[in-house]
Order: structure tokens, then C-alpha cells, then sequence
């Protein structure tokens, strides 16, 4: 069997400084490999293999065996997997060769869609299975948040049992992105821009077009006003004038027209301007 020699490896280099006996108010930790069940990245099981060790670390009472110092003794996981070390005793015997009470080991694999986080804690005194989780995240990248708290509750036990208290609970907050400036569009400026320019081109228009109107219709006012007993020659007098006026100032040759065009740009503008008024109290784009 190829566990005496292993073991006998481990045990001879158990002097190294990489594994040095703790000191006596820690509990000196394992971490094994975890496994890969089913179709999962061998990139993903080394990041979980990776943030389980690092939260550990994280607990002052315990002395954490990073996997990277086991691989400079022996091919500590490669021999375990293939010996088929999976039993109590054998985890017990690995463990104690390293000086360390506990082992913490797993597998990563799918569920569905899900990626789901096996945890199991060992410890090599009692010979047992001191705790277990189970962690799901329909995202890979949500294991960041959810292992801390899974691996505090695989420790519950073993610190009671070793007359440890927890430390306070890490408080995981949600990462608040920073609020995005929605860039606001020049459209509706543009728009009531438009209005406006469109409200001041037709008054202005309107007004060159109704400025004939004026002197043609003061000669027809004039004409209008005539005294009664000024007779036929005043009548005629008056409608001369108001032929001239007709002929001098052009008011249905050009006038009328021009107005007209500029009421109507007038009324295009104050719709247009309503509209670009409307879409800014909107925001919309």
C-alpha cells in the first residue's frame, strides 16, 4: 500500500519550516484540492480551491496549510486521488503527518445551469466530520459573497468544540455602482430652439406684410368716414384715393401673402417650441 511510504515522506519533512509545528493556541488547518464533478473549469475549481483557503486564513486561530506548501513536499493530492484516500482514517493519518487537526476539502460542480460548492470539514482527533456546507450561485461570480459565510458556519462546531469564539461576523455590503449621467440629448433644444427661431421669422414676416395694410386701410377708413353732405365729388375723391392706396402700397399684390406665410410659420413655431418644452420637462431624448 502506498500510504506507509507517503506518509513516512510527509512525516520525515514535517520538520521544514513550511510545516512547522503551530503554536499552541491555533489549530493548524489542511486544505486539500477541491474535486471537479462533471463538466466544470479546472480554472474555476482552483478559484474556489483559492477563496476557501484565503477566508480561512482570514481566522486568527487558525494556522492555515497553503496547498502550494504541501506540493513543495509531495504530490500530496495526485497521491491521494490515486491511492483512492478518501476514508476516515486515511484523511486522519494525512493530517496528523502534517501536524494539522483539521481538513477541509470539496468538490465544485454543476447543477443545471447553477455551479454548486460542496465544503466539508474533518477533524483528525475525533476521526469525524466536524461540519458541511452547500453553497449555489446560478453565478460563478457570486462566490466571492456567498462562501465567507458558508465557511464561518463549517467552523461553528469545531470552535465550540475547542472552546473558541468566532470572531464578529463580516458585514457583506452590496457594491453600489456609482450613478451613471445619462447624457442628456440636444434634440429637444434643438426642437424648441426651433420653435422660437420659427415664432420670431413669422412675426416678422406677418408685420412686413401687414404694413401695406395699414395705409390702404387708413384711405378706406377715410373713405368710410365721409360726411354725408359732401356728396358724389367727395365719394369719388375718396374712392380715387383708395384706388391709389390700392396701386402705392401693393397690400393684396404682395401684403396679404406675406402676412398670411407669416401667421402660419407663427403658428408652426409656438407648436414646435410646445413640443421642444414638452420633451425637456420629459427628458426625453
Amino acid at each position: 500500500m502506498i500510504w506507509p511510504v507517503l506518509l513516512f515522506t510527509i512525516a520525515s519533512q514535517t520538520a521544514a519550516p513550511v510545516v512547522a509545528t503551530p503554536p499552541a493556541d491555533r489549530l493548524r488547518l489542511l486544505v486539500l484540492d477541491f474535486s471537479a464533478e462533471g463538466d466544470v473549469p479546472p480554472g474555476l475549481v482552483g478559484t474556489v480551491n483559492s477563496l476557501v483557503s484565503a477566508e480561512l486564513s482570514t481566522y486568527p486561530d487558525l494556522d492555515v496549510i497553503a496547498n502550494a506548501d504541501v506540493r513543495r513536499m509531495v504530490e500530496l493530492e495526485g497521491a491521494r486521488q490515486e491511492s483512492g484516500c478518501g476514508d476516515t482514517s486515511c484523511l486522519a493519518e494525512l493530517a496528523g503527518a502534517l501536524g494539522a487537526r483539521l481538513v477541509v476539502f470539496g468538490s465544485v460542480g454543476k447543477l443545471g445551469s447553477a455551479t454548486v460548492v460542496n465544503l466539508n470539514l474533518f477533524d483528525s482527533v475525533t476521526a469525524q466530520s466536524t461540519g458541511r456546507q452547500f453553497v449555489e450561485v446560478k453565478d460563478p461570480s457570486e462566490l466571492s459573497r456567498a462562501l465567507p459565510p458558508r465557511v464561518r458556519r463549517l467552523l461553528e462546531r469545531t470552535y465550540a468544540d475547542a472552546g473558541l469564539v468566532l470572531p464578529a461576523e463580516k458585514l457583506i455590503t452590496a457594491e453600489v455602482p456609482a450613478p451613471v449621467m445619462k447624457e442628456r440629448s440636444a434634440v429637444p433644444l434643438i426642437v424648441l430652439a426651433s420653435g422660437i427661431g420659427a415664432v420670431v421669422v413669422g412675426g416678422v414676416a406677418a408685420g412686413v406684410g401687414l404694413w401695406p395694410y395699414f395705409g390702404y386701410g387708413g384711405n378706406v377708413e377715410s373713405f368710410n368716414s365721409l360726411d354725408a353732405n359732401d356728396g358724389d365729388s367727395a365719394a369719388r375723391a375718396a374712392a380715387l384715393r383708395t384706388e391709389a392706396a390700392r396701386n402705392e402700397y401693393n397690400w393684396e399684390l404682395w401684403g396679404l401673402p406675406v402676412a398670411a406665410a407669416g401667421a402660419t410659420v407663427m403658428v408652426a413655431g409656438v407648436v414646435t417650441a410646445v413640443i421642444g418644452t414638452s420633451m425637456l420637462a420629459s427628458g426625453e431624448n
